[in-house]
């Protein structure tokens, strides 16, 4: 149901949300505060002794956690806890396809409204009193298909089919059991293992362990601008988060001498990643949009600041 974060535009999708959540159950909260209806209305959250403001909008996703009273849903079901409606055929997308995702994400797609729906989308010929019984609930977030589609999660693409050259012999500047410590860090599926793992990396300033860890690595600027990973920074769809912080990081904190670390933070203007730590994007100076919609695990939004899109 976080999902349904990510379609709030204004205070009044949020309370509805909100109300759905308070009747359910489940608590709205942010590290640990809960979420009040004045914390909506007045855009401030109370945090003991000083307000912090937010705005509204997609960033809400990664800013406000959902507890369920029954645990989180699995992996991947980030539709769980969404009961919705489809007031009208799809347009522009096949309604039936649709309706199968939203099965695989763990939602439920029903014809008649009742008190547990909280969300209806609105196809071609939508039935207006249907819209009116909605909005006396109070509850249901009422969505255009356009605005519905942009929440789904992107339907991953097949890994792209590389040739991989035998890699070269190691320069005599690269000690062996370094890379390896550093390789077992950088796929530990450990946020701090991984930090860790950059740190000493950093402190080598050492172009030839970058160009060895980047080889290969690659930036493709169809579909919104992915980093396409070499085989060390590949892995699961559960992994891949966690790579991706290794890979950034490593991009992020090569020495200046490095010129493919240099190629790949100038060439990323805009970028669509996974990863469960956003600070080493602060290094890519000339990124103008990112996407990190798709980035379950991520709870703070660091190294962004300077994002111009």
């Amino acid at each position: 149901m976080k999902s349904l974060l990510k379609a709030i535009r204004s205070s009044e999708d949020l309370t509805c949300l909100f109300n759905f959540c308070e009747n359910n159950g489940i608590e709205m909260s942010r590290k640990g505060y809960a979420i009040t209806l004045e914390n909506i209305q007045t855009g401030v959250i109370n945090w003991g002794g000083y307000g912090s403001s937010f705005s509204i909008g997609p960033n809400l996703f990664n800013y406000l956690t959902l507890k369920y009273p029954d645990g989180d849903p699995p992996r991947g079901k980030t539709f769980a806890h969404v009961k919705m409606i489809f007031n009208g055929d799809l347009k522009n997308n096949d309604t039936e396809e649709v309706i199968q995702r939203i099965e695989k994400l763990g939602g439920l797609v029903v014809q008649n409204i009742d008190k547990k729906i909280n969300l209806i989308v609105n196809g071609k010929d939508a039935n207006k009193q249907l819209v009116k019984k909605a909005e006396k609930l109070n509850h249901v977030l009422i969505l255009d298909e356009k605005r519905f589609i942009e929440i789904l999660p992107a339907i991953r693409k097949k890994p792209i089919k590389r040739k991989v050259k035998p890699r070269k012999d190691l320069p005599n500047t690269v000690d062996k059991k370094v890379l390896n410590n550093l390789k077992k860090l950088f796929i530990s599926r450990d946020n701090d293992l991984i930090s860790q793992g950059l740190e000493m990396f950093r402190s080598l300033e050492n172009a030839d362990v970058s160009k060895y860890f980047l080889d290969e690595v690659q930036y493709a600027t169809k579909a919104d601008g992915r980093l396409i990973p070499n085989p060390i920074f590949s892995g699961t769809a559960p992994a891949q988060p966690y790579l991706n912080y290794a890979l950034l990081g490593v991009i992020a904190y090569a020495p200046d001498d490095c010129e493919i670390a240099n190629n790949l933070k100038n060439s990323v203007k805009f970028l669509d990643i996974e990863t469960t730590i956003s600070s080493p994007l602060a290094a890519f100076q000339n990124l103008e949009s990112l996407d990190l919609s798709n980035s379950e695990g991520l709870e703070d939004l660091d190294g962004i600041a300077s994002l111009k899109k």
